[in-house]
């Protein structure tokens, strides 16, 4: 694209898996009837960010194309962070928060 920022490209930005990941999200805060406003916004950003970076690991480990597997990240993204969020708290980590009640 030539109007796209060259520092984003340097950041590892991709349009195109922004937008897969961008409608992959808004999918999954679609499926978020009592959610508010503040959570789906969470949610879209989390999940265009992780489809972004994401993508193109999950299009090498799936049968998919990178488009496919940025939608799938960016539709799961809450989930996956959710559960290491939760993997994360049962690790006993002095001061990061973990069962020791430091954090």
């Amino acid at each position: 694209m030539k109007d796209f920022p060259a520092w984003l490209g340097a950041l590892g930005v991709n349009i195109k898996d922004i937008l897969a990941a961008f409608l992959g999200a808004v999918a999954a805060a679609l499926f978020m009837p009592s959610a508010t406003p503040r959570q789906i916004i969470t949610v879209v950003f989390v999940g265009t960010i992780a489809g972004n970076y994401f993508g193109e690991y999950i299009a090498d480990k799936l049968p998919f194309g990178r488009g496919g597997a940025c939608v799938l990240v960016g539709f799961c993204a809450m989930i996956l962070a959710e559960r290491a969020m939760t993997a994360a708290r049962k690790i006993n980590i002095p001061g990061l928060g973990g069962t020791d009640g430091t954090g």
